[in-house]
């Protein structure tokens, strides 16, 4: 139910942040992972442990250029944290570092799979964003983001959502037949 409440609003936020649209990348939602996929895929790479399932809410971007990639890489640095626990909070060096006041995203992990050599041949940039907010009203579902300093406090949410960054002659492949030719390789090696 998390993953529902927050897909679309997801969604708006990112684009909004990468400024997608206007001539600049393409925004492709992805559904909410069927649960059937979700249980396969905690049991075969999460050792059952449901907390490591990170995609449940995710979505591709699809760019015509590698400097579109980097301007999204670098929106998506400008707007995300990568800190874990620094040490002293309360020093100007480490605030200036750590921005999270302002940053709305915590990077949780990258896939780097442009320079990776895997002969599949498979290339994108795949993010895992950690994204918090606080429910406005539960009756309306209205939800607001917050900033990755509140991820910890009391009624915040969070979720690691799935971010991909693709050139547009990769995707064209992908919905063309490929991805199934992908699902079926993975499934194969139970994976």
């Amino acid at each position: 139910d998390q993953a529902a409440n927050l897909n679309d609003d997801f969604f708006t936020l990112l684009a909004g942040e990468l400024e997608i649209g206007d001539g600049f990348g393409e925004l492709c939602r992805g559904p909410v992972k069927r649960p059937d996929r979700a249980l396969q895929k905690v049991v075969r790479r999460c050792y059952r442990d449901a907390r490591c399932l990170t995609d449940l809410v995710r979505c591709c971007i699809v760019l015509e250029s590698i400097a579109d990639v980097r301007k999204a890489l670098d929106a998506i640095f400008d707007s995300s944290t990568v800190h874990h626990g620094l040490k002293d909070k309360d020093d100007e060096y480490t605030k200036l570092l750590d921005g999270s006041d302002k940053k709305l995203f915590k990077i949780c992990k990258v896939k780097d799979r442009f320079t990776d050599q895997n002969p599949i041949g498979y290339r994108d940039i795949c993010f895992n964003l950690e994204v918090g907010w606080v429910i406005e009203s539960e009756t309306a579902g209205s939800l607001s983001f917050v900033s990755v300093q509140d991820f910890g406090k009391k009624h915040v949410r969070t979720h690691i959502c799935e971010v991909q960054l693709m050139l547009r002659s990769m995707y064209e492949l992908k919905i063309n037949g490929c991805h199934e030719n992908f699902v079926e390789q993975r499934n194969m090696l139970s994976q």
